[in-house]
């Protein structure tokens, strides 16, 4: 990983810090104390009653406010243990992201907070170790949906109808439509597993099912994609746009067990087609009306080459406006 604090020299007292970005409206340092400890710093001159903010408490990190020699209001997180050294870097960036925009110092405190507050929820529930390959590729195929077909037709607040991350049936719905997104991988049998009666089954006038095949990527390919990469584009197009959708957005990702880790970047693949199928009367599937009584859970696999009838190429330009 990128060490931003690698070439701090830790100072006799007070901090020794490095600005993170000289066109960001705020005064955020990378820095470290006497003990030598990594540090991210925001300063700023506003009045305000510290003691009166909720501090989150996050494993391995420390928030607090002090006063910087020169009298001003200093928010200082703490790196308390090496080992979460990386997720500190993200957490960093994160706030760095989000605060963009967000000139008066007040306001800028509430986003920090909030983001800490997020990260302390994400952090009571995160899971050990990296996501399964397979859940690395549900999620790219989703990301891929939400950067090239949703964003493009919705702009940026597309993401409120990311829903899959939040246990919803399908991974996208909006007010006429929802998608369901699966990923296959290219020379595999043409099919799809279905995880639940409901997956396929929506209250939406139109339903979707979009495959995503992915192909296996070679070293240093050029049309190659991993999920920190898809992440950091959406993550991007969001921060032009909209603060907001982009927080929401980074909710989502931790939501779906993603934290950025270069480890990631091992799982890359080359992007070959979409190809929906409007999921319409005939279409095989399973939905709660053909289960038996006392049947609460079921999987059950799909063969592409049935749906063949089903395939369309929609124009979202028209569906989503």
């Amino acid at each position: 990983m990128n060490n931003p604090w690698r070439d701090i020299v830790p100072p006799q007292a007070d901090v020794a810090a490095r600005r993170i970005d000289h066109t960001h409206e705020l005064d955020l340092f990378y820095a470290r104390d006497a003990l030598g400890r990594c540090l991210f710093v925001y300063e700023h001159d506003t009045p305000g009653d510290d003691a009166a903010a909720p501090m989150p408490e996050l494993e391995g990190i420390q928030t607090a406010f002090h006063l910087s020699p020169q009298g001003r209001r200093r928010l200082v997180i703490t790196l308390k243990e090496e080992a979460y050294l990386e997720l500190f870097a993200v957490l960093c960036q994160d706030i760095v992201q989000a605060t963009r925009g967000h000139e008066d110092a007040e306001d800028a405190l509430a986003v920090i907070l909030r983001r800490l507050a997020k990260w302390q929820q994400f952090l009571k529930v995160a899971r050990t170790g990296l996501l399964s390959e397979e859940v690395v590729k549900g999620l790219i195929g989703e990301l891929l949906v939400l950067r090239d077909y949703l964003i493009p037709n919705v702009g940026a607040s597309a993401v409120r109808f990311w829903t899959g991350p939040e246990g919803a049936a399908q991974d996208f719905c909006l007010a006429q439509i929802s998608i369901e997104v699966k990923c296959h991988s290219a020379g595999a049998h043409p099919t799809v597993t279905i995880t639940s009666a409901d997956q396929l089954c929506a209250q939406t006038p139109l339903l979707y099912l979009c495959v995503v095949t992915l192909g296996p990527a070679m070293a240093d390919q050029a049309d190659a994609l991993s999920l920190p990469t898809l992440a950091e584009d959406i993550s991007r197009l969001l921060e032009a746009k909209d603060a907001l959708m982009y927080e929401r957005f980074h909710d989502l990702l931790y939501r779906a067990g993603y934290v950025p880790s270069d480890r990631y970047l091992d799982f890359s693949y080359v992007p070959l087609n979409n190809r929906f199928y409007e999921v319409r009367e005939g279409f095989p599937r399973l939905c709660p009306t053909d289960l038996r009584p006392g049947i609460v859970r079921l999987s059950y696999a799909i063969s592409l080459e049935q749906g063949e009838a089903f395939l369309v190429d929609p124009d979202w330009r028209e569906i989503l406006q």
